[in-house]
């Protein structure tokens, strides 16, 4: 209540808000702002639904990756190379894809050839690398590279192998592998490891401390005919009272670096490793300078054990491995086994079949050459014999035959064959090189 100046109390008139009429126009600015948040709207919902379809898209992607595996060859004739067993993986062309990695160029194919798949890879001889690549997640590497004896190495630390299961025969008979790379190889699911390296006999060092098997239940002659591993590292393996392990050590006769299981409770383990360890003579592993090495050194080949090796080779042998390696036949100087640098004398390198062959050159002016007195002239005889031409007195001659004399005889002096006049001339063997 309100009052004037003489105290009377004063009304005063009361006021409506102010309301809209419908004729009345809505304002510009306020038809801006809702433009504005419909836009951003529909951009906030575009941005989530791509988010969400390209999420799809790399996570069935990334299903389908499976890694890869990085192989080394030395081939060593001109034709097409097996590089894996993918038969027995259950792969398809589509499951995986080759490609080369190393410089080394590589012979074009008649694309009808073998289907055209790259399994196969047509090559000069040499050493080459190649990288595998899984579009999938293998299961089973069983046999992958059995009876493969021009594979030289493998690098796993790229591959996927939380689902592998079977190990079995993965090298079996790889005579000419030397080194196999398992970092960052996971084998929880791993159970069976068979004849995984049997027959490897030119491997020297094998490290598996990536490997936790809590599911491995056999690996039956896994080691068997290793005769030159000297460095084993399988210390975090689970083997169990269960696993099977018999022959596992059988024919390691040079086994001396040798790193057990942490968690072992495989009696048959290590009493199998027991029996060859009495019949390792160290003294076999000693490098010794002689005819093929020129100069030995100590190497460490492992985490804490060193290999008294050949740092120098001498001619006709290379570097490899720890040790000299024969170079092929005829080669003085060689980089491997299908690379020469020198031949022999009197040898060349043939870039048809990759190996040192003789040269075939005519032979030199000044050596003598014997021509059969038989042989008949160019100049016309004057004198016809009846008699054979061929026959020859057996009574020594009463001249002496050092005595000089001032006419040249026109008979000659080396004695005739049998060979009737008129047979091509022979020259000896030793003579054409």
């Amino acid at each position: 209540m309100f009052y004037d100046a003489s105290g009377d109390d004063v009304d005063f008139p009361s006021f409506e808000p102010y309301q809209k009429t419908q004729d009345e126009p809505e304002p510009p600015q306020n038809k801006k702002k809702k433009c504005i948040i419909i836009i951003v709207v529909i951009i906030v919902i575009l941005i989530l639904i791509t988010g969400i379809f390209l999420g799809i898209f790399f996570g069935l992607k990334k299903k389908q990756n499976g890694g890869s595996i990085i192989v080394k060859y030395s081939f060593k004739k001109r034709e097409y190379h097996k590089l894996f067993n993918k038969e027995d993986l259950n792969l398809d062309e589509d499951d995986y894809e080759v490609n080369q990695t190393s410089k080394k160029s590589l012979l074009l194919r008649d694309l009808n050839d073998i289907n055209n798949d790259n399994n196969y890879q047509y090559t000069e001889p040499g050493t080459y690398e190649f990288e595998i690549k899984f579009k999938k997640i293998i299961t089973s590497m069983e046999g992958m590279f059995k009876n493969n004896s021009e594979l030289k190495s493998a690098d796993f630390s790229k591959l996927i192998s939380k689902k592998i299961v079977n190990m079995n025969k993965l090298f079996s008979n790889c005579t000419n592998l030397e080194k196999v790379d398992f970092n960052n190889f996971e084998a929880k699911k791993l159970e069976t490891m068979d004849n995984s390296f049997e027959n490897c006999s030119n491997i020297v060092v094998l490290d598996l401390k990536s490997f936790v098997t809590p599911k491995l239940m056999s690996m039956d002659s896994a080691f068997k005919g290793c005769k030159n591993l000297v460095s084993l590292n399988i210390k975090n393996f689970i083997i169990d009272s269960k696993v099977d392990v018999k022959n596992i050590f059988e024919g390691c006769m040079t086994l001396i670096d040798y790193k057990p299981p942490m968690n072992n409770n495989n009696k048959e383990l290590t009493e199998g490793y027991d029996q060859i360890k009495e019949k390792i003579n160290t003294k076999e592993l000693e490098c010794v300078v002689n005819d093929i090495c020129l100069e030995c050194g100590s190497e460490i080949i492992s985490e804490d054990f060193s290999l008294s090796t050949c740092q120098n080779c001498n001619n006709k042998f290379y570097q490899s491995n720890y040790k000299c390696q024969k170079c092929m036949d005829n080669c003085l100087k060689c980089i491997d086994d299908v690379t020469c640098e020198k031949c022999f004398d009197n040898y060349e390198f043939s870039n048809d079949n990759y190996t040192c062959i003789k040269n075939l050159t005519d032979p030199p002016s000044n050596i003598p050459v014997n021509i059969p007195s038989d042989i008949p002239s160019d100049e016309p005889s004057d004198k016809s014999s009846d008699k054979p031409s061929d026959k020859s007195s057996d009574k020594p001659s009463d001249k002496p035959t050092d005595k000089p004399t001032d006419k040249p005889s026109d008979k000659p002096t080396d004695k005739p064959t049998d060979k009737p006049s008129g047979e091509p001339i022979e020259i000896s063997d030793e003579y054409l090189y």
